[in-house]
Formats: structure tokens, C-alpha cells, sequence
């Protein structure tokens, strides 16, 4: 059984059981079901053939989450649209993806610049809102002259990349590098009833991360196929992320690290959380400190991944197993390999692998990766006698101040540490003399008085080489993030640029 069967199976199981809860109300299997064939029911009138792409204003909403996966199910091709940005650039958007139809929301339609443009740039136009029943055909022109993509029928979405360290580049992943994502988490093993007939998961799950990055779209499809409701938020919020932990006893649930900061600092009692087993945690670095902070806190187990949006999801990961056994050996490593993955270590400059122990760039081989070749990373790490892989840091990251070569994560770990900051960024600029130069940016803790830059470089000599101490830092309330909250590192690059032409 295939991606599109399972999924099709699941929506017909128990049509009146909820499947996705969106601000308080419960949208059931039947309900979503009926969304996901009215789209796919548009897609077929207007001629679309498999493969076509598909452009979808993915937020957070339940309309949209139907939207992705009548696109995937139906084996048309999935062309994610950030919704985070200005009107202008999801009309520039919708002019470059040359998508034969466009699925966005009415809050998106009802901007004149992005309805025109996608009018004006493909043949279908549909519109959904936050009602089952809300949907409506807004432009149909079956002779549109416009050129578009060409079909891609093996490719299941073309995926946004995070867009952190430079403008976000669109990834394909396969149907079959997305299934193998999930059948290696799942091992297709569906849950069943007393009779052996399949059923529904009676304990939902909880989707915060944008729809349009790998972490909240794998989930989607993740959660879909295991038949388990989820709750749906429209972004990350403490207090509504606490409220779905308690009102449904979540057992397992994730958080990336800023969000788990972003908990400790709002005080959030233990046993608020009581009745999670284990946090998973990805999409950036968990600093150690921080990993162990949460985890004396609130004694819950957390579990670190490895992955990226070209890997369709996560390589690595910590499992409960290896938790009990290694934390107090392992702290800091980012896990050991996913069943169906591989991962070797290489020398940057001639490419042979390393013994163990030895850093080097990170490759990659996975079935859910391309037919299994091994892809180089520009992740620097190293692979121990367990099995336990350590990242350290980025290699295209990496800063030469005048022939000393510098981790930026190397100066953030440190900067972390700092009583009053709560984040730090190290981006590198040019120099006339040392050719670059580190600089930082670093966000206060809420509650905490703001130190000033040198009392930030004071602290940063304290721990660091001299040649490692940032050249400036800025000091902010809060560092620019992607919605995913990452931090925007070319927005930082900018901030720096016109700080100094001041």
C-alpha cells in the first residue's frame, strides 16, 4: 500500500471522529474528507493531470492542510507558497511558480495585488476558508495562454527551503522519498480494533510548526497516515501550546528550541506538562545547557533529531532507549542513525571518509533520499564508537579572520550562557584587513535587565580566545526569526550593514 491509498483508507475509517482541532472546534474525518474531494473535484474539471503543479498559500488552517493533501493524494505536484511575507511577494510568488492552478485563502484573495496575480498566472484559482463549507471556484480559464511548469509526475511537493542563511530555494521531494520518511518512523503498522478492522488513534497529536516546512508538512502526512487527530495552531503561542499538553494528556509532542525556551521563560508549572513522556526537538541546535535546563525542570526526556527539508524529514534521532541509556554520556550529540539511513563522515578537502572520532563534512544516504545516494551536507561532525553523531557547526558557515578559522556556533554556545540573553547569532562581514570578521547579535531574556554591547563583549572575552570575541554586537529584543523560528541570518547581515552606515 502507497502514500495515496493509505490516506484514502484513513479518511473513510470513522467519518464522524474528529480529525484536526483549529481554535476550540473539531473539524471530523468526514468533514475533512468532504474539503479534500470538493478540491480534488476541481482539480479533475479543470484537466489537470497527474503531476501538475500546484501552488498552495499553505497556513496553518485546516482548509489548507485538506488542500495539501488532496494535492499529494491525487499524485498532483504540491508547490508550497510562504504566506509569511507581503502581498507583493506572493504576487512575485505566483508569477515564478508557474503553477497550473492556486489554492489560497480568502484572507489572501482579498488583497487585490495577489488576486490579480494569480488570475493572471494560472488557469484555476480557489479559495478556502475556515468553514467546511467555505469554498468557492474564483477564476476558471480553461484556454489560458500562460507557460507553465511541466508535469513532474514523480514529484510529491516542491518544498521551501528555511531560508535561514540565504533566500529560501524550492526542494523536490519524490512520493517516494516522502513515504519512505514516514514508513520508516510508522513501519506501516496501523492501529486496529479487537476484530483486527483498522480504527482511528484516539490520542491526538499537535502540529505548531508552519505546514510549509519540511517539520509541520512531514507531520501532516505523518499524523494522516497513523489516523491520529491532531491540533492545529496557527503558530507557536505558550499558552495555547500548554492548553492542548493538558486538555488532551499528551504523551509526546515537540518543541524546537526556541519554543522550549520560550516555555521555561513563561514559568510554565511542572505539572502543567505532567503528562508528557518525551519531547522531541529538531529544525535547529539544541544547545546543552538549555537541553539540560528543561529536562531538570520538568524531568521529561528530551529527544533531539537531524534531518533537513532535502532528507524529507528526519536521519537521526535520540529514542527513549538510547535517552536511558547514554544522556549522561551523550549529552550534545544529535542522535544515531533512523532505521533506512546511513551516515558517514568526510574530509572537506578531499572527500575520503575519516575514522571514527574524526570531524568532517556529514553525508547522507537514505531511502528517503533520492534512491538512496549518498549527498554531501555542508554540516560539519563527527560519528563516535556508538553511533552517535555531534554536529559542529556549518562548514559554509564558517568565518576566516585573518587565517583563523571560526564556528559561529562556537561563540553562540557561549554567548547563551550569558544570565541575560536568551539567543545569540554570529554572522560573518568583510574586512578590509582580515578579510571577515564575526559579528553578534544576541536577544535579552524577558524579565532581565538590557546589557549594553560592551558588557556583552566583556562577558565574551571571559570565555572565548581573542580572536573567537565578536567584532560588534548588537543587542536586541528579540532576533529576526523565519516562521519556523529559525534566526533570518541575511536580515541580521542587513541590520549590521545599516547600524554601520549610520
Amino acid at each position: 500500500m502507497g502514500l495515496s491509498e493509505r490516506i484514502r483508507e484513513v479518511l473513510a475509517i470513522a467519518p464522524q471522529a474528529g480529525a484536526i482541532e483549529f481554535e476550540g472546534q473539531w473539524r471530523t474525518w468526514g468533514e475533512h474528507a468532504r474539503v479534500v474531494a470538493w478540491l480534488e473535484a476541481q482539480f479533475s474539471a479543470a484537466s489537470l493531470p497527474a503531476g501538475s503543479p500546484i501552488g498552495l498559500v499553505i497556513r496553518n488552517r485546516p482548509s489548507q492542510a485538506a488542500a495539501a493533501i488532496a494535492i499529494v493524494t491525487s499524485r498532483r505536484m504540491l508547490v508550497t507558497v510562504n504566506p509569511h511575507q507581503s502581498a507583493t511577494a506572493i504576487a512575485e510568488d505566483f508569477e515564478s511558480i508557474k503553477a497550473t492552478a492556486i489554492v489560497l485563502d480568502r484572507d489572501d484573495w482579498a488583497k487585490p495585488e495577489i488576486a490579480a496575480a494569480a488570475k493572471r498566472s494560472s488557469r484555476l484559482v480557489l479559495a478556502v476558508g475556515r468553514g467546511v463549507d467555505d469554498l468557492e471556484v474564483v477564476h476558471r480559464q480553461d484556454d489560458q495562454k500562460s507557460e507553465f511548469q511541466p508535469l513532474q509526475p514523480d514529484v510529491a511537493i516542491q518544498m521551501l527551503s528555511s531560508g535561514t542563511t540565504g533566500k529560501p530555494k524550492r526542494i523536490n521531494l519524490s512520493y517516494k522519498d516522502l513515504e519512505a520518511g514516514i514508513w520508516n518512523i510508522t513501519g506501516a503498522k496501523w492501529a486496529k480494533d479487537e476484530q483486527g478492522n483498522l480504527k482511528v488513534n484516539v490520542a491526538p497529536g499537535l502540529i505548531y510548526a508552519p505546514l510549509g516546512h519540511i517539520g509541520g508538512m512531514w507531520f501532516l502526512f505523518y499524523l494522516t497516515c497513523d489516523a491520529r487527530p491532531f491540533v492545529l495552531l496557527e503558530r507557536f503561542n505558550v499558552e495555547q501550546w500548554v492548553s492542548a499538553v493538558k486538555r488532551y494528556k499528551l504523551k509526546n509532542t515537540g518543541l524546537v528550541p526556541s519554543a522550549m525556551r520560550m516555555i521555561m521563560d513563561a514559568n510554565v508549572p511542572r505539572e502543567d506538562l505532567a503528562s508528557l513522556m518525551a519531547v522531541g526537538s529538531g529544525t535547529a541546535p539544541l544547545p546543552v545547557n538549555q537541553w539540560e535546563e528543561f529536562e531538570t525542570r520538568y524531568g521529561i526526556p528530551v529527544l533531539p533529531t537531524y534531518g533537513s527539508t532535502e532528507f524529507a524529514g528526519a536521519v537521526v534521532c535520540w529514542t527513549m532507549k538510547d535517552h536511558k541509556q547514554f544522556i549522561h554520556t551523550k549529552r550534545g550529540a544529535a542522535g544515531r542513525v533512523i532505521p533506512g539511513n546511513k551516515v558517514r563522515i568526510v574530509d572537506a578537502q578531499s572527500f575520503e571518509e575519516v575514522p571514527t572520532g574524526g570531524v568532517g563534512l556529514i553525508e547522507v544516504s537514505s531511502n528517503q533520499l533520492r534512491g538512496g545516494e549518498w549527498v554531501r551536507t555542508t554540516d560539519l561532525g563527527y560519528v563516535d564508537s556508538d553511533g552517535f553523531i555531534f554536529i559542529q557547526g556549518r562548514a559554509d558557515g564558517a568565518i576566516n579572520r585573518g587565517g583563523f578559522k571560526i564556528l559561529p556556533d562556537e561563540i553562540e554556545v557561549v554567548l547563551r550562557r550569558h544570565p541575560a540573553l536568551i539567543d545569540a547569532a554570529v554572522i560573518a562581514l568583510p574586512d578590509p584587513r582580515l578579510g571577515q570578521i564575526p559579528v553578534a547579535a544576541v536577544e535579552v531574556r524577558p524579565g532581565q535587565p538590557r546589557p549594553t554591547p560592551a558588557e556583552v563583549e566583556a562577558f565574551a572575552r571571559e570565555h572565548l580566545v581573542t580572536y573567537k570575541v565578536p567584532a560588534r554586537i548588537m543587542v536586541l529584543d528579540a532576533l529576526p526569526r523565519t516562521p519556523s523560528m529559525k534566526p533570518i541570518l541575511p536580515k541580521l547581515r542587513e541590520m549590521f550593514e545599516q547600524e554601520a552606515a549610520k
